[in-house]
């Protein structure tokens, strides 16, 4: 439920602007500050602006996956990144050129699929509400 019809078109293109600097925060965050928790709060932070300036339908067209599934999948991959040197007796979290950034989009995914799902269920609950 949106107010101001200004407000709606502008947060739309906030909306892109805010993820391209999470964009920025992830790819930068290994040499400095930033990084996968940063950017996917970033992140989550805009759904939660649109979420206030639109319409919850709105919202559930922009989500095509599940967040629990994004969740799941950030997590398989740090898992895989934390556990794959050890398959060559390696110490654990051992890295090459890009198991750092790799990991970062795995901090990403669970950091959104997280609040993603917080939101979801906020929203889902404040639908029934009479």
């Amino acid at each position: 439920m949106f107010h101001s019809i200004i407000l709606y078109i502008v947060g739309r293109f906030l909306f892109v602007f805010i993820n391209l600097a999470a964009l920025y925060l992830l790819i930068r965050g290994h040499n400095a500050p930033g990084g996968g928790f940063i950017a996917g709060v970033t992140t989550a932070l805009s759904f939660v602006f649109l979420t206030i300036i639109s319409k919850s339908g709105d919202i559930k067209k922009l989500l095509i996956v599940d967040p629990i599934y994004v969740m799941i999948t950030g997590l398989s991959i740090v898992y895989f990144l934390c556990l794959y040197p050890t398959f060559g007796f390696k110490a654990v979290l051992t890295h090459s050129q890009f198991t750092p950034l790799l990991f970062d989009v795995g901090i990403y995914m669970v950091v959104v699929g997280v609040i993603g799902s917080v939101m979801s269920a906020m929203i889902h609950n404040t639908e029934q509400l009479p």
